[in-house]
C-alpha cells in the first residue's frame, strides 16, 4: 500500500525507479492495434496532404497558363508568328510598335487609347491574335463605352479566331456603343459581311440591324446604308424592297448611274 505521505513524497519528486509505472500506464492505454490505428491514419493523411497540395498547385499552374495576360508585359511583347513578312517588314511594323510603347510608358498616369489600339493592329497584322485579342479586350475593359475596340474585336473573331458568337457579340456592342456618332458605316458594312459569309443561319439580322441605323438621325437617308439593305433585299429574293430602296438613293443623287442599272435589273 502507498500511504497518503508516500503518494505526496513521489509527486514532488521524480524516481527513476518509479517510471516504468508511467511507461506501463501509457501502454495499457494504447494496445498494439490502436497504435497501428494511429500510424495508419497518420500515413492516409499525409498522402491526402501530398495528392491535394500538388493538385493544387497544378491547378493554380493551370488557371494561370490560362488566364488573358492583358498586362503589360503582355502587351508589350513583339511576337512574329506570318511566315510571309520579309526582314524589313518586320523591321517596319517593330518601329511602329515601339513608337507605341514609348508613348505609353512616357506617360503612365495618362491613358493612351489610340496607342494600345495601334499595338492590336501590329499584332493582328503580324498574325499574334491572341495578343491582339487581349490589347483590345484591355481597351473595352478600360473605355466600355468606345465603338472601335468592339468593332476590332469582331473582325478579330470572325475572320481569324473563327468564333462567330464572339462575333456577333462584339459586332452587336459596338453598334450599341456607336449610337450618336457619324461616319461609322464600315461598321455596317462589316456587320453586313459576317452574316452574309461568316453567319449566314442569322442572316435575316441584317434587315433588322439596317433599319435600325436608317433610323437614327446620324444616318437618315444614309446612301451607304440605303444601298446594303437594297443589295440584301435583292440578293434575298425580294426585288420590289430592293426596288424601293434603289429608288430612294436615285432620289437623293440623281446622276448615280450605277444605281439606275440596279433599277433596270429590277424592272
Amino acid at each position: 500500500r502507498i500511504n497518503i505521505g508516500q503518494t505526496r513524497k513521489l509527486g514532488t519528486k521524480f524516481n527513476p525507479k518509479n517510471s516504468g509505472l508511467t511507461f506501463d500506464l501509457i501502454k495499457s492505454m494504447f494496445n498494439k492495434k490502436t497504435w497501428q490505428i494511429i500510424i495508419l491514419l497518420l500515413i492516409v493523411l499525409g498522402v491526402a496532404y501530398y495528392f491535394f497540395n500538388g493538385f493544387y498547385l497544378k491547378s493554380r499552374q493551370k488557371q494561370a497558363s490560362k488566364t488573358p495576360q492583358t498586362a503589360l508585359d503582355r502587351l508589350f511583347e513583339f511576337k512574329v508568328a506570318r511566315q510571309d513578312l520579309s526582314q524589313k517588314q518586320i523591321e517596319k511594323y517593330k518601329k511602329e510598335f515601339d513608337k507605341d510603347v514609348d508613348l505609353i510608358l512616357a506617360n503612365k498616369d495618362h491613358f493612351d487609347f489610340e496607342a494600345v489600339n495601334d499595338i492590336g493592329r501590329v499584332k493582328k497584322i503580324l498574325h499574334d491574335y491572341e495578343g491582339a485579342r487581349d490589347a483590345w479586350e484591355f481597351l473595352s475593359l478600360k473605355r466600355p463605352k468606345n465603338s472601335l475596340s468592339f468593332f476590332n474585336l469582331g473582325n478579330l473573331y470572325a475572320e481569324d479566331l473563327k468564333d462567330n458568337q464572339k462575333a456577333e457579340e462584339n459586332y452587336l456592342k459596338c453598334l450599341k456603343n456607336s449610337k450618336g456618332e457619324s461616319g461609322n458605316e464600315q461598321y455596317y458594312r462589316a456587320v453586313v459581311n459576317f452574316y452574309t459569309y461568316y453567319y449566314p443561319t442569322k442572316k435575316k439580322q441584317i434587315e433588322k440591324i439596317l433599319l435600325n441605323g436608317l433610323s437614327q438621325q446620324e444616318y437618315k437617308n444614309n446612301q451607304n446604308l440605303l444601298s446594303l439593305l437594297a443589295t440584301y433585299y435583292q440578293n434575298n429574293g425580294q426585288p420590289k424592297k430592293a426596288l424601293e430602296y434603289w429608288q430612294k438613293i436615285l432620289k437623293l443623287d440623281p446622276g448615280n448611274t450605277a444605281v439606275m442599272e440596279e433599277i433596270e435589273k429590277l424592272k
